[in-house]
């Protein structure tokens, strides 16, 4: 930040799109990144800058709380390297894309809340963390305002993850809380990663992840769902700003 000539010498192209990626809670060696990155720059070849936010030296303790708590202050950075970055004319707002998983989510929240320079066009949220965010301080969390849009996906709202439909749009494949192949009731976080599993084969797959519309949990819950369908993920993304 604040170094236009590290990001000039660097492989940046002012010319395509740019993404943000956030990861989680004591995730370290660049999981969510890895994954999300060769979706988009491997599989589905797609031309664009991926920018990871590295926080592993803040996540990684046991500290949930602690953790939880530097959310913000994560988000607040990355709001601030895009208001640079689009005041010095190297990336227009409108081309910016912001993805976080688990707390992840949360921190790229904090970051459209923050932006400066203009509402960001879209966020996508991972499974956003659950533990210690409520759905009455939405200025604390992910929330449907960070962006003009704002996708959710839920794969795990009954553990580690939000079922609250915090987003523009909010998607729960397999009903949002245990996803095949996961064990049921365990702490394992099977569920929980699957969110970015889902999301990164969205990037590359030519069969789209199609939802029904609900009109409430209780509706979802029941399998009453119906009308014009829309796709998960993707890219350039299935919206208009």
């Amino acid at each position: 930040m604040d170094n236009i000539t590290s990001i000039t010498k660097s492989n940046f192209n002012k010319n395509v799109p740019t993404r943000f990626i956030s990861h989680g809670f004591l995730e370290y060696n660049g999981g969510t990144r890895r994954v999300i990155n060769d979706a988009y720059l491997s599989k589905a070849k797609i031309d664009a800058n991926m920018i990871a936010v590295n926080w592993e030296k803040l996540s990684q303790t046991f500290n949930y709380i602690a953790v939880r708590n530097r959310v913000k202050p994560v988000g607040i950075q990355i709001a601030a390297m895009i208001d640079f970055m689009v005041k010095n004319h190297l990336v227009s707002i409108d081309d910016i894309t912001l993805i976080g998983y688990s707390l992840g989510a949360h921190v790229v929240g904090m970051a459209g809340k923050h932006v400066k320079t203009g509402k960001l066009p879209k966020i996508v949220g991972l499974d956003p963390a659950g533990p210690l965010f409520a759905l009455e301080n939405p200025n604390e969390r992910l929330d449907r305002e960070d962006a003009k849009y704002v996708e959710v996906i839920h794969t795990n709202g009954n553990l580690f993850g939000m079922d609250y439909p915090i987003g523009t749009a909010n998607f729960y494949p397999n009903y949002g809380l245990t996803q095949p192949g996961c064990p049921v009731g365990s702490t394992d976080k099977c569920s929980h990663t699957r969110s970015v599993q889902y999301f990164a084969e969205s990037i590359y797959s030519s069969v789209p992840f199609y939802g029904f519309p609900c009109a409430s949990l209780e509706d979802l819950d029941k399998g009453k769902c119906e009308g014009a369908v829309l796709a998960m993920g993707g890219e350039p993304g299935n919206y208009k700003a």
